[in-house]
């Protein structure tokens, strides 16, 4: 179900429409142990699902095979965007990269200004997760029980807005890369942009004294072959650069910077009960059964790639809105309760 804008003449502006067709396919697991089965029990509850979603066609109800679409974009943060293309597997982010050579894979870097090279409208991930899978143990003895929740998502890319901002205003740690060899150069040693790219007065080489002069930006310096395109000249890059040129400018246009991988295994809950037994309630000629617990709800991030902080499931939405782009998220939260569950 997607948002499709009119002219304003046609008396709408939007309209919602079944937009397309999408084959959804998909394998769940769920298995149950007992460990140890007396008076003190342990059991073991294990799930496991994978699950992918292909775009078979995207023609609005109504509409003529010609007039299909190729790609229609769900989700966007300036020139990056989540789509649905024809053919291809839902949720795909497309935005800039760091142009490459074909052939050696190398990153390119201009020649010039020692600024990556970049590209446009390339594909930077997906949104979809490669399995789902989760661990839970229980154990009671007389009226005391325990749990503990593992749940894990693997695979699936996200893009950090945040981290971009982050960047782009200088407040995230990764920008502080270079800033001490900047201010070394520049302002103590006075060396212009011209010298650190190796150029001295009147076009002489020139050679600093130091090794660190600011950012460096990792890639080979770039050339034109005799078609025009850029490749790998075979030498690394040495133009050094003012930190705050590069951060601020290409964390927000060079968005393959900021894609990660959403991956995740949290501690999802622990759970700690007590059942009052039943000869107790018994003199209350009230209740059936009562239980006491306490219990605590994402407790720990075990395992991420995305930056600390950053929490990996918060690209998620119930909408298609909301996929594969975080921005402005709140910080990973605990939660504790305490619950008295009765029966009467």
């Amino acid at each position: 179900i997607l948002s499709a804008s009119f002219p304003a003449a046609s008396g709408f502006t939007s309209a919602l429409l079944n937009g397309g067709e999408l084959v959804n396919k998909g394998i769940e697991l769920h298995g149950n142990v007992k460990v140890i089965d007396g008076a003190f029990k342990w059991d073991v509850d294990v799930n496991w699902s994978t699950n992918t979603t292909d775009v078979v066609s995207l023609t609005p109800v109504g509409a003529s095979e010609e007039d299909a679409l190729e790609s229609i974009k769900l989700n966007g943060w300036l020139a990056l965007g989540v789509y649905a293309e024809n053919g291809e597997k839902f949720g795909i982010i497309k935005g800039t990269r760091q142009l490459m050579d074909p052939e050696t894979g190398a990153k390119l870097i201009n020649p010039l200004s020692g600024m990556p090279l970049t590209e446009a409208n390339q594909v930077l991930g997906n949104v979809q997760a490669d399995w789902f899978g989760s661990i839970k143990n229980n154990f009671s003895f007389k009226s005391f029980t325990f749990s503990a929740l593992i749940d894990a998502k693997i695979g699936g890319d996200m893009f950090s807005a945040t981290e971009a901002r982050k960047q782009q205003f200088g407040t995230g740690v990764s920008s502080l890369e270079g800033r001490d060899g900047y201010l070394l150069s520049n302002r103590i040693l006075g060396e212009s942009n011209n010298e650190r790219m190796g150029t001295g007065l009147y076009g002489n080489e020139y050679n600093s004294a130091i090794d660190d002069q600011g950012y460096l930006v990792e890639g080979d310096i770039a050339v034109r072959d005799e078609n025009g395109a850029w490749v790998s000249s075979g030498e690394a890059n040495d133009i050094y650069l003012n930190p705050q040129q590069y951060i601020s400018d290409m964390s927000w246009k060079q968005h393959d910077l900021n894609v990660y991988d959403a991956s995740f295994i949290k501690l999802r809950e622990l759970s700690f009960g007590y059942n009052i037994p039943k000869s107790i309630l018994k003199k209350t000629n009230f209740f059936e059964t009562a239980r006491l617990s306490i219990v605590g709800r994402n407790l720990a991030i075990l395992y991420q790639n995305t930056p600390k902080g950053i929490d990996p499931e918060a690209a998620t939405n119930s909408t298609n809105r909301g996929l594969g782009i975080e921005f402005g998220s709140l910080l990973p939260s605990r939660n504790y309760g305490f619950n008295i569950n009765f029966s009467f």
